[in-house]
């Protein structure tokens, strides 16, 4: 991660720990799923030729999905009705 990616993640975090149903684990594991997703749609429209496994392996601040968290949106977990 660059420092910005790092950043970015953290501030999600921040704003992802204010929703009643925020679960650790499995939104930080998504988070970087999506990153790496992100990484890859990335990297399929650059040169090949020109890429270093540095840009390979390095997830940048454009790469983070900012998640928004909106105060009036009830979100249900589980198998809740």
């Amino acid at each position: 991660l660059t420092d910005n990616a790092l950043t970015k993640l953290y501030d999600n975090f921040q704003n992802a720990v204010c929703r009643t149903d925020f679960g650790n684990g499995r939104y930080v594991r998504n988070a970087i799923e999506k990153a790496k997703m992100s990484l890859a749609a990335r990297l399929v429209d650059s040169d090949y030729d020109k890429l270093k496994k540095k840009d390979i392996v390095t997830i940048s601040e454009e790469d983070i999905e900012v998640d928004y968290v909106n105060e009036n949106e009830t979100r249900k977990i589980g198998f809740a009705y």
